[in-house]
């Protein structure tokens, strides 16, 4: 590129010219200055792009093992919720659950006026069956003995637990006497019909000894112990009596309506 002028006081022509790369050159640096920058500012942020993309599926992860570590827990924490609560051997209830079951099915007797029925079970002459067929035998012998027992129980509110040993325990909410005899015979009659041998000398099959009490708004028992108790005594005189068979605490009234009639 060139460029001519005259001067004013002399007969001369002044021409200067640049070349094309003198020209170009400030442009191709600017260019190249920009351009490095621009390529800089793209890796770094495909640089940054990739970190977050990488934090966050980290993060997911992190999330996912933490999601399947909880769910993990709660199983773990539900089975020794189960465990803590249920007999290994029967299925049942343990001697815990009743506890905390009778007393909150008691203080809402208590609140309500609704009765209460509680039936204490023992498995007629348990220890000689252990002694004539062996502890494995005597342990298959309680779990079909809690299976009747717990087929008798058939209301949702019901409730069946291994009380200790070879004894069971029925709550029975909103059950007076009569209802809770009904049940305990129930339960009584399914374990006679399944027929397992006890002995042959005298020859006889395992069965059951029941007793039944009753929390009502007329008797008012102060505690549940009290109850506990009552439905022992009746168990006791089941046993006295002979076995096989339900007994109900001497000071339950079973129908009420018609002795007040």
């Amino acid at each position: 590129m060139g460029s001519f002028q005259h001067t004013q006081n002399h007969l001369l022509l002044v021409a200067a010219a640049l070349s094309k790369s003198e020209i170009l050159h400030n442009w191709r640096e600017t260019t190249w200055i920009q351009t490095l920058w621009i390529v800089l500012l793209c890796a770094i942020t495909a640089l940054a792009g990739s970190l977050v993309i990488r934090a966050v599926r980290q993060r997911v992860k992190v999330e996912l093992d933490l999601g399947q570590t909880r769910d993990a827990l709660t199983k773990a924490n539900e089975r020794l919720a189960q465990l803590a609560s249920y007999d290994g051997l029967t299925g049942l209830a343990n001697r815990r659950a009743f506890d905390e079951t009778l007393e909150r099915d008691f203080a809402e007797s208590c609140r309500s006026g609704q009765p209460l029925s509680l039936v204490m079970i023992d498995v007629d002459h348990f220890k000689q069956y252990n002694d004539l067929h062996g502890h494995p035998q005597g342990d298959w012998c309680l779990q079909q003995v809690a299976l009747a027992i717990e087929s008798a129980a058939r209301r949702p509110l019901d409730f069946v637990a291994r009380y200790g040993g070879e004894e069971m325990v029925m709550v029975l909410p909103n059950t007076d006497a009569a209802g809770a005899l009904i049940v305990a015979e129930m339960a009584r009659s399914m374990v006679q019909a399944m027929q397992i041998p006890h002995s042959t000398q005298p020859p006889r099959d395992v069965s059951i000894s029941l007793g039944v009490a009753c929390r009502t708004f007329d008797n008012a028992l102060p505690n549940m112990q009290t109850l506990v108790q009552r439905a022992d005594e009746a168990l006791y005189q089941a046993k006295a009596a002979g076995r096989n068979q339900v007994v109900v605490h001497d000071q339950e009234k079973l129908f009420p309506e018609l002795i007040s009639t």
